[in-house]
């Protein structure tokens, strides 16, 4: 019999798969714009990455925040925001650190209030200031209202800076909320005395953290900027498209704001994104590596676990790199 042709059916189906195969992964490469690596954030923005903050799972609310890294001590998630402490540290004088992102939901909000309980973890008397005066959170997350008295008047004279300031449950931790709600806060921070604002904060506390709007957003940030010794980024991976982070990066230059890094938020824990070892007393993290894999799990089968997607996708960038930034 002539048909079917067995063997020629079965290498027209291979070859035809591996086609198909092929042309999905390299079409959802070329229109995926966002940040997936540590190295390629670096690689294509040309600037230094202070942290990488492991996504959590089960989606926690903000209001949780503040007891995420105090319950679990040893998890991803407080080694990583204690690793952003220690490189923003080791940088030099950097008392005063503005949390921005480029566009909403990046997670701004939640690493200023995990990085601000770090330092005070470490005995630093820190103050955490609310800027946002449009969709504040540090109120909601710590004092359970958005009525307190804060930075707005505070701006507006209505109030003294002691009490604006509050105390929160964590020991060496206080809080300056975003105060009453107001219209124009662009115009209230625009004419506000900015530079004696934050030289006051940083006189009654060791550290102050100021989480701020998002650069494209709105423009309060960007009145903010020239007045701290040092700027981070956040950045969700996977998410931001890469040429808004290009756009925000140079508004802050320009705005003359004292780039320290950006920060790439939410990064995969499986699948080689994410950079961090496994052993006794570090906590519980996954390895990269399958030679650290086998030492730590013990088992071929951990090993395999994750292991043929990350090679796709490095084989993929070396076939289509993503040094040019999208237009």
């Amino acid at each position: 019999p002539i048909k079917p042709n067995k063997p020629a059916t079965l290498l027209l189906a291979f070859c035809g798969g591996g086609a198909l195969s092929l042309s999905y992964v390299l079409g959802r490469h070329a229109l995926n714009s966002s940040l997936t690596t540590i190295d390629e954030a670096e690689r294509v923005l040309g600037v230094t990455s202070l942290g990488a903050i492991p996504k959590q799972s089960g989606k926690p609310k903000l209001e949780e925040t503040p007891s995420l890294t105090l319950a679990k001590p040893h998890s991803a998630l407080a080694e990583a925001f204690r690793s952003l402490r220690t490189s923003l540290l080791v940088m030099g004088k950097k008392k005063t650190v503005l949390f921005a992102s480029a566009i909403p939901g990046e997670g701004k909000s939640f690493c200023a209030i995990n990085y601000a309980s770090a330092l005070a973890q470490q005995g630093f008397r820190t103050l955490l200031i609310d800027a946002d005066l449009r969709l504040p959170n540090v109120g909601r997350v710590f004092l359970k209202t958005e009525k307190a008295h804060g930075m707005s008047n505070l701006l507006r004279g209505e109030c003294a800076f002691a009490e604006a300031v509050h105390p929160t449950d964590t020991e060496h931790l206080s809080v300056l909320p975003a105060g009453t709600r107001l219209e124009g806060p662009a115009e209230l921070i625009g004419n506000a005395n900015l530079a004696d604002f934050i030289q006051t904060a940083a006189r009654a506390f060791d550290c102050v953290v100021i989480d701020t709007a998002p650069v494209h957003a709105v423009s309060e940030t960007l009145f903010l900027v020239p007045h701290v010794d040092a700027v981070c980024l956040v950045v969700r991976a996977g998410s931001t498209p890469t040429a808004a982070v290009a756009r925000a990066l140079k508004k802050l230059r320009e705005g003359g704001a004292k780039i320290a890094g950006i920060i790439l938020n939410g990064l995969p824990a499986q699948g080689g994104y994410y950079y961090h070892y496994q052993a006794s007393g570090y906590g519980r993290y996954e390895v990269e590596g399958a030679a650290a894999a086998r030492a730590a799990k013990g088992s071929v089968g951990e090993v395999r676990k994750g292991f043929w997607m990350p090679l796709l996708q490095r084989g993929f960038h070396a076939i289509v790199p993503k040094d040019v930034l999208p237009r």
